[in-house]
């Protein structure tokens, strides 16, 4: 029997592995520099954070920043009266709310919710990926 050659399985799958975790910071980077300026500067924040900060305080303070640079808020008015909270649509994916009734989310604790995808809410796909770099930024 002659000694084996290449590779082995495992270092074949080791080395796809690490291919696909460069593919997916690519995309995930791509997602966050297709932001807006000042958008893209709160997201990459991370970097700069104190590495005793716990994770989800950055994240909270992020998405509350991100909450005070809404534009275009909307109010509901109801004969003429505002109605509710003020609602806006996310600043980073445009999402709004899944209701047929409602226009963006309330302010500030349904986009809260939406960016930070606390309370069962379908997370915002730019938040996250800014928010899976930190976590990689973390080690």
């Amino acid at each position: 029997m002659g000694a084996r050659r290449g590779p082995t399985p495992y270092a074949e799958m080791q080395a796809e592995l690490g291919r696909l975790r460069d593919d997916l910071w690519t995309v995930r980077m791509a997602i966050i520099n297709l932001m807006p300026p000042e958008a893209k500067k709160l997201l990459m924040s991370h970097y700069g954070r104190p590495s005793d900060q716990p994770l989800w305080d950055w994240a909270s303070e992020t998405a509350e920043k991100l909450i005070e640079q809404c534009q275009n808020v909307i109010q509901a008015t109801y004969q003429g009266q505002p109605f509710g909270a003020p609602r806006a649509y996310c600043p980073l994916c445009g999402d709004g709310s899944s209701s047929f009734y409602e226009e963006g989310f309330a302010l500030p604790t349904g986009l809260m919710r939406h960016l930070t995808g606390y309370g069962n809410m379908r997370q915002c796909e730019v938040f996250r990926a800014a928010l899976a770099l930190a976590k990689g930024n973390q080690r």
